[in-house]
């Protein structure tokens, strides 16, 4: 019985380097993917973080021009105003009221350069 030969074990330590060859790879592709998967998780803890600092940012504005619009249209407020109004039309003269105008310097209109719209030329007063 001792000429009897025992199985090969090239093949079984083929298979077996083989194994442990796969076993490596796939420990490295594993460990690749958690660590993406982790740097994803830590962007979208920081991009989660900048929106809540931009929220809290945007809500304090918001409560402000809430608080000046209320100052603003607050009726004492908006009744002096009026009261103020009434006044300063009633101390004008009758012809000026509602409307402002200027007293025109017949000199300045005089010495204005000429404008052709048609061709754009620009030509001086005496011409």
């Amino acid at each position: 019985m001792d000429n009897v030969s025992a199985p090969p074990k090239r093949k079984q330590n083929k298979s077996v380097v083989y194994l442990c060859a796969l076993s490596i790879i796939t420990c490295v592709v594993l460990a690749g993917i958690v660590f993406w998967t982790g740097q994803r998780v830590s962007d979208v803890a920081q991009n989660i973080k900048v929106k809540n600092q931009n929220l809290l940012y945007e809500q304090e504005r918001l409560r402000v021009l809430r608080a000046e619009w209320s100052h603003l249209n607050s009726p004492q407020r908006l009744d002096r105003l009026m009261q103020k109004r009434e006044q300063q039309l009633d101390n004008k003269p009758p012809h000026s009221k509602g409307t402002y105008s200027a007293p025109v310097n017949s000199t300045i209109i005089n010495n204005m350069p000429n404008i052709n719209t048609n061709t754009g030329d620009i030509g001086g007063a005496n011409e």
